[in-house]
């Protein structure tokens, strides 16, 4: 595994100077440079989680391993087999999913599939930010508060922003590169979205207003691993919410869109979330999704998700959905495509939306024996780090 994972790391480091050199040679072409900064920060991103993963294997902590890890699928396949198999490694073997009829392991808790899981409490500002010159506060901008982050905090120390009521029209960036350095967690916003680990949120709306005819408009980006985000709402037209990765809790929350409006790369478990599908173009008819528990989904009919990718996962487990949701349930991306190893299932949802007569063939039922595989404890380990409340 050490090898595999060494391996991934030294392609990283091989492959920076080209996007680097693309970067400096593009400051007056901005889509260039904008993809060749992403370039960078994935890079960047990978060779840190890679660093974290070969911290976590050591101490036992193959959960986090496998959450963490972003590489090779040789070393993906290693860490899978010895988390189910341990040292027995004449039993290891490519990872398998529920598709093939694979499940993990999950207990039932004793919360159920619910969980009571939220923000932590005792959480004081260190900044805060305001609209108007009659009122008291630290920045009037929310970039200015960002801007005011140390570059280093002490181990487990978060750095609090309170924005105060106001609409605030910015795109707020990071000042430098930066990236997260081992045994601190700090959390900032990157581009349309946040990198570095266990950024919370609260009670914020974050809107993307490009509208439909510039197509990808991200309201919301984050690949931040121990993520808590509680009561916001996310709206734009398309791609609103970019859930890249990682281990990521969504409770309460609104996202709204036309197409395309949840997706990403996801360790994710969206609760009590509310999804509005409004209205789309009659040429956008696409939603991607992910793992959600106890959420409704209203608005123009749609379908519940796309095959996006191979061996793509989407899970809707005691949701309610209402008859937005048309009856063959989940829509092809193209022919055949990634029908045989994605995984797309239902678990006693209710609302008219969910009558599963008419689901195409290649949808699933979860029986009630497997279905605490996805939950908030087993899914993302929640009940390790997300505070009870």
């Amino acid at each position: 595994m050490q090898s595999a994972m060494w391996l991934s790391s030294t392609a990283s480091t091989t492959h920076c100077p080209w996007p680097r050199s693309i970067l400096d040679s593009s400051a007056d072409n901005p889509n260039r440079y904008n993809a060749a900064s992403n370039c960078l920060e994935m890079l960047h991103s990978s060779d840190y989680r890679i660093h974290s993963t070969t911290e976590a294997l050591p101490r036992g902590r193959i959960k986090d391993a496998h959450s963490l890890i972003k590489m090779t699928s040789n070393a993906l396949s290693m860490i899978t087999s010895y988390d189910i198999f341990g040292n027995e490694t004449g039993s290891w073997r490519q990872p398998m999913t529920e598709r093939a009829g694979f499940w993990e392991s999950g207990s039932e808790g004793s919360d159920g599939l619910s969980y009571k899981g939220g923000l932590p409490s005792g959480l004081t500002a260190d900044v805060t930010v305001c609209k108007g010159e009659e009122k008291k506060c630290d920045h009037k901008t929310v970039q200015e508060a960002v801007d005011a982050a140390p570059d280093n905090l002490i181990a487990d120390k978060r750095f609090v922003i309170r924005i105060q009521e106001g609409v605030y029209e910015e795109t707020v960036r990071p000042v430098k590169e930066c990236r997260p350095r081992r045994r601190h967690r700090r959390s900032w916003p990157l581009r349309e979205g946040v990198l570095g680990d266990g950024f919370i949120a609260s009670d914020l709306t974050i809107q993307n207003t490009a509208g439909p005819n510039a197509h990808q408009a991200v309201a919301f980006r984050s690949d931040s691993d121990l993520s808590i985000i509680v009561n916001c709402e996310f709206l734009s037209n398309q791609d609103t919410l970019y859930a890249h990765g990682l281990r990521q809790f969504y409770k309460s929350c609104r996202i709204e869109g036309n197409v395309d409006f949840i997706f990403g790369i996801l360790l994710h478990s969206s609760k009590i979330a509310l999804f509005w599908f409004v209205p789309a173009n009659s040429n956008q008819k696409r939603v991607r999704t992910m793992l959600s528990q106890h959420t409704k989904a209203s608005g123009s009919q749609k379908f519940s998700g796309e095959t996006w990718k191979e061996y793509s996962r989407t899970v809707f487990i005691q949701c309610t959905l209402e008859a937005i949701i048309k009856p063959l349930g989940w829509l092809p991306w193209r022919g055949e495509f990634a029908l045989k190893t994605l995984f797309y299932g239902e678990f006693d949802n209710s609302g008219p939306g969910a009558n599963l007569s008419g689901r195409v063939p290649w949808s699933n039922q979860i029986l009630a024996e497997h279905v605490y595989m996805y939950s908030v404890q087993n899914f993302i380990q929640g009940d390790e780090w997300i505070p009870t409340s």
